[in-house]
């Protein structure tokens, strides 16, 4: 089905699985199944752009030259592999809050965290 959602300003796709709705924006027609496999992998995208919003402080950079949003970017992105790297099974937000504890605490020196982000 191809109609409108409130809140969206342009036609959206409407599929069923199961007891569940997928709305997408993709003008090619999905099955259910096909689009519950799309919606997956876009997930995992939009919990990274969550994160990085949320905790890493990706929108409030204050930049003025492009190099230097690139900069701020690329911090932030490398700053999600290490926490994700250096906690893989706990969520963004429990890695920072961990990895700050430990660096107040003074459990890290200048060497390891050097040797963490090489």
């Amino acid at each position: 089905m191809y109609g409108k959602a409130r809140g969206i300003g342009h036609t959206v796709q409407v599929a069923k699985h199961c007891k569940r709705y997928i709305i997408t924006n993709l003008e090619t027609p999905i099955m259910s199944h096909t689009g519950w496999r799309l919606y997956k992998e876009r997930w995992i995208i939009e919990t990274i752009f969550r994160d990085l919003k949320s905790f890493l402080h990706f929108e409030q950079c204050e930049a003025r030259t492009l190099k230097a949003q690139k900069n701020h970017i690329a911090c932030c992105m490398d700053t999600y592999l290490f926490l994700k790297k250096k906690k893989p099974n706990k969520s963004i937000e429990a890695s920072c809050r961990d990895f700050l504890q430990d660096f107040y605490m003074k459990k890290y020196t200048n060497q390891d965290i050097f040797e963490l982000v090489a």
